[in-house]
């Protein structure tokens, strides 16, 4: 039995009605702005599209920064400050790199999960109180890619306290990755489907709840439907998705130098954008009940997703995968 890997995440959490949320948070603000540039940040309704785009390196639109970048917060994304502050960032990293396990990188969901972690902690400024860490491939298929909670600040800047269900897809196509992400997130909005699970979400987040928590009682209340702490809370679905695009490589073609390049995949991502915000609002109206909940989606076009979970393997065990 290997010791030191606690099933649920150590986080030492202060509850109560006047919480400072950002306490909480172990992402910092900034930290995307030297890997990834955001373009677009649209924002109508309740609907928020926010379009990134992977920064440059010379002429190479180069996968291996956000990947690395990302191998060395795995450990704060399975454990909580409590059990960083106790064992050191070297012991708590080893052994979440234990947690992500030697799986085939292209069927692995970590990696998405991971990614949407950094980004909701980092801009959107609720942190995580409850992952999806599974304990078989199998657990990856159930329920939401992680529970947020916090002050979810509205385009008009007012912050309103929100629970947030996340959903990742990094799959080569962005139509069918946002079919799929709508599907899930519909299963919690759906009237006929909805309290079941509504109700299994919250029964599996209070099982994964982080360890150590002050005010245990109150934090429970938060996710548990009927209390006035549940109720206060707006649900909100941060949705991660990536894709392939065989644009970027033409772009590393054709690039003359850095400034071209970056350019050149402004140019691409204002026209794509526009694609992206109507097959959105398009496949949106297939889906009446997500109209009336908050969504926030992270677009990111990538040369090819294989290679970047590829890069994420290396990245976090020091080997390339081996079938």
């Amino acid at each position: 039995m290997e010791e030191d890997i606690p099933h649920q995440i150590k986080r030492v959490v202060c509850v109560n009605m006047s919480i400072e949320w950002n306490d909480l948070i172990q992402i910092s603000p900034d930290w995307h702005e030297n890997t990834l540039k955001c373009h677009f940040n649209e924002d109508s309704n309740k609907l928020t599209i926010r379009a990134f785009t992977l920064k440059f390196s010379g002429t190479i639109n180069d996968l291996t920064p956000l990947a690395d970048s990302l191998s060395q917060i795995i450990h704060k994304y399975v454990f909580g400050k409590d059990y960083i502050d106790k064992t050191g960032d070297i012991k708590a990293f080893s052994a979440a790199q234990k947690v992500f396990g030697k799986i085939n990188p292209v069927i692995d969901g970590k990696y998405g999960e991971l990614l949407l972690f950094a980004l909701v902690e980092g801009i959107l400024r609720c942190p995580m109180i409850a992952s999806k860490i599974p304990s078989s491939f199998r657990d990856q298929n159930k329920g939401g890619d992680g529970i947020f909670l916090g002050r979810y600040k509205l385009s008009n800047g007012k912050e309103i306290d929100a629970t947030l269900i996340g959903e990742s897809k990094i799959w080569e196509e962005f139509s069918s990755a946002l079919k799929d992400s709508l599907e899930s997130i519909n299963r919690f909005n759906y009237c006929k489907s909805k309290s079941n699970f509504i109700l299994q979400e919250l029964i599996v987040a209070k099982k994964n709840l982080f360890d150590n928590i002050v005010e245990v009682e109150s934090l429970y209340n938060c996710l548990t439907v009927g209390t006035p702490e549940y109720n206060k809370r707006t649900l909100v679905h941060p949705v991660l998705i990536m894709y392939d695009t065989s644009a970027i490589n033409n772009i590393e073609k054709k690039a003359s130098d850095n400034d071209d390049a970056e350019s050149k995949i402004t140019d691409y991502i204002k026209e794509r954008h526009v694609k992206h915000v109507e097959l959105i609002n398009s496949k949106l109206k297939d889906y009446e009940d997500l109209e009336k909940v908050y969504l926030d989606f992270f677009i990111i076009p990538v040369k090819s997703v294989e290679q970047f979970k590829n890069a994420m393997y290396y990245c976090i065990h020091g080997v390339q995968w081996e079938k």
